[in-house]
């Protein structure tokens, strides 16, 4: 959630922000999720990716694959 003018918004679906937070930039994603390229939208990890939330988008280590939200490296197996 975010405070702009007194109004309470809040963050895009799988985002969240810190207090004291007045903008819609200040919503990061939540890990298992990854920040859009053309907005604030967050999107599910693809499979055999980890993303430890924000703009982290990991591929798997070599040989090894993850489900798709996976928030680390220790889902890839």
């Amino acid at each position: 959630m975010y405070c702009t003018n007194e109004a309470k918004t809040q963050c895009p679906a799988h985002a969240e922000s810190d207090a004291g937070s007045d903008s819609e930039s200040d919503c990061v994603c939540k890990p298992g999720t990854v920040k859009s390229d053309t907005d604030y939208q967050c999107s599910p990890c693809d499979p055999d990716r980890y993303c430890t939330g924000g703009t982290s988008n990991v591929e798997c280590p070599a040989n090894t694959e993850s489900e798709a939200w996976s928030e680390s490296q220790e889902d890839c197996t």
